[in-house]
């Protein structure tokens, strides 16, 4: 099975990296994606992935309208013989580039446009993104890897590596570390918690730290 794995911009070598610890092969690699092939079980818990796409395959057109056209057609065939009554996940998306992301957004209104025209029950059913994160979920995602090109799947994972929300009361962007760390591990500290912050200044963890009710014992030369 191949697999589309999507992460932050410059880190696809990591991911290879993390994905050939699961046996995973690469296969290719583009701007915030790889694409792996696996032999045995696929893992749902890469640090470094955003979303995991089964099977992707390859839809190309030069303007937005026949893009949206042709990933229509794929839309369309795939579904032609299932009953669709409940909510399905729908997401158009890209790497952190501004103007790949505004294609992206352009591309799935013109999609959902025609989709309305042609099965508006089916069209209303959609959500965008997922519902829940940590299940494979049945729908129709669309990562576009350049301006003419998508990668497209109807089965995924959500987002395994979440972007931080910055607090504006914290003292430094090392805030937004911390909490990615106590995403991926599923522990932080709290009330009756004693926290050493070594290396303190500028105060990004402690300030997360202390956030949670947690007490701070901050060390460093620099300060606070």
């Amino acid at each position: 099975m191949e697999t589309l794995i999507t992460c932050k911009e410059g880190y696809e070598k990591i991911l290879a990296n993390e994905a050939a610890l699961y046996h995973g092969k690469l296969q290719t690699k583009g701007r915030g994606w790889i694409i792996e092939q696996w032999d045995g079980d696929l893992p749902q818990d890469l640090c470094f992935a955003y979303h995991i796409l089964k099977n992707p395959l390859e839809v190309s057109a030069v303007s937005v309208n026949d893009l949206s056209e042709k990933l229509l057609d794929l839309f369309t065939s795939h579904v032609k013989e299932k009953r669709i009554v409940e909510p399905w996940p729908l997401l158009f998306f890209s790497c952190d580039n501004e103007l790949l992301i505004h294609r992206a957004k352009t591309v799935e209104k013109n999609w959902l446009d025609k989709l309305q025209k042609k099965m508006s029950r089916v069209a209303k059913l959609s959500q965008k993104g997922f519902s829940d994160s940590s299940k494979w979920a049945e729908g129709f995602f669309v990562h576009l890897i350049d301006f003419t090109q998508a990668l497209v799947s109807f089965e995924a994972l959500g987002a395994r590596q979440q972007r931080m929300q910055m607090d504006p009361q914290a003292p430094s962007r090392s805030y937004l570390k911390i909490e990615e760390a106590f995403h991926i591990f599923g522990c932080e500290p709290g009330k009756n918690d004693t926290v050493i912050d070594l290396g303190a200044a500028p105060g990004g963890w402690s300030h997360s730290a202390l956030k949670r009710g947690a007490s701070v014992i901050a060390i460093d030369n620099g300060p606070l």
